[in-house]
């Protein structure tokens, strides 16, 4: 009879328990977009540094981390890349040799990262290939090819077939350098990586620095899956302790420290917007139940004890809350399905997103596990909320209550 009565009660004033519920229904979906919509952008950015940056995994000697000398390639290559080959998680790995220097043409130079990779290894363990915006044919089959970026080639005014002339150090410690021609522009969403790497193809970079076909300052590894990351890192390190192992947590960590924030972030977000809404519900239930003195304390007089009135109160409220959150849900829901696939258009703001490595066209995204607990958030506020009305009510005196017109 209690849950029947506290149904029928909601709809008494229809006007007012239809605002409570549009409350919670517009606030929830606010809170669940924005929840999706930066969940969705630190997807975009760790999938993106992944695929196009730094791999799941980076091999390096020790030293050359510390000093980024030519001379300090991978020690023991031939045995790691036997144990690469072997091991099950791993879906493809790429060894390169990254030199620091400078790139100069005609108008200007700049300093770059100049990376020599095996194309047909590189296309697997990144997707740089895909970024390539204008290129020759067979564009990394000439004499001496270089990829650069599109940002790169309008700072220093350049253009395909336009020759470029990098300049490093060898093994020896000496200044070195060679022509190279553009062959192929690329673009990703990060403003600093693409003007700060360079690629060309190692065998013909290896020549020139003095190093040997099979030598290589890092490995970039793509696994199949990021679960098994920690797992196959500790597992390369320990059969070789004298190379240095690391994640992309690890090579990027302001990337690593979003992920470990971001969840803490967001459900403080929803907290703060259940917060506001709790004070609504309570307001309007306060004065449900002021406005309802007299039916309170004749059902409290005809033998209703306090527990059923308060039960009656509390499941008011619930009811209230838990429809506005089920609606809310159901829209929020509707609206992401739709933007997951259209994404949100952000060109207005695309200079300042790629400078922070952020695609324009930010694709919101959320997991059922953030969805079971805004309702576990919601039923809880409604629970506190209803408290307090609860109590007035059976702080009501029937023989005072009777008498209220």
């Amino acid at each position: 009879m209690i849950y029947s009565l506290s149904r029928k009660n909601i709809w008494r004033n229809k006007v007012r328990s239809l605002i409570v519920m549009g409350s919670v229904t517009v606030g929830l979906i606010c809170g669940i977009f924005f929840i999706a919509f930066m969940n969705g952008m630190t997807v975009q950015r760790i999938n993106s540094a992944i695929k196009s940056e730094v791999s799941h995994i980076q091999i390096h000697n020790p030293a050359f981390l510390d000093d980024n000398e030519v001379q300090y390639t991978i020690p023991n290559i031939a045995e790691l890349t036997n144990l690469l080959d072997t091991t099950s998680t791993i879906m493809a790995y790429a060894p390169r040799i990254t030199i620091t220097g400078m790139i100069g043409s005609a108008r200007s130079s700049e300093g770059v990262k100049i990376v020599g990779i095996n194309p047909d290894k590189e296309r697997i363990v990144t997707d740089i290939h895909t970024k390539i915006t204008d290129s020759v044919p067979n564009y990394f089959g000439k004499k001496r090819p270089i990829m650069i970026s599109k940002r790169l080639a309008d700072k220093m005014r350049v253009k395909l077939n336009s020759k470029i002339v990098l300049t490093f150090q060898s093994t020896t410690g000496e200044l070195t350098g060679a022509p190279f021609k553009v062959t192929a522009l690329y673009q990703t969403s990060n403003k600093v990586f693409d003007e700060m790497m360079v690629f060309v193809p190692q065998q013909k970079i290896a020549a020139i620095a003095g190093l040997k076909s099979n030598q290589a300052h890092e490995i970039a590894i793509l696994l199949k899956s990021d679960l098994q990351t920690a797992d196959t890192k500790e597992n390369i390190a320990e059969a070789f302790p004298n190379i240095t192992v690391r994640t992309w947590k690890k090579i990027m960590p302001e990337l690593g420290m979003m992920v470990d924030m971001m969840d803490s972030m967001l459900y403080v977000f929803m907290i703060i917007i259940l917060v506001a809404l709790a004070f609504g519900i309570i307001n309007t239930m306060m004065m449900a139940v002021l406005e309802r003195q007299r039916e309170i304390g004749m059902l409290m007089a005809i033998g209703m004890n306090k527990k059923r009135v308060f039960t009656m109160i509390m499941l008011e409220t619930i009811y209230i809350s838990m429809t506005g959150a089920i609606v809310g849900m159901l829209i929020s829901h509707l609206i992401l399905s739709t933007l997951a696939n259209t994404g949100i258009d952000m060109s207005l703001y695309a200079e300042g997103l790629e400078a922070y490595g952020y695609d324009k066209i930010i694709y919101p995204a959320i997991d059922l596990i953030h969805y079971i607990n805004i309702s576990v958030l919601v039923v809880i506020t409604a629970i506190v909320s209803s408290i307090w009305p609860a109590r007035k009510a059976l702080k009501l005196k029937p023989a005072v209550s009777m008498r209220i017109e």
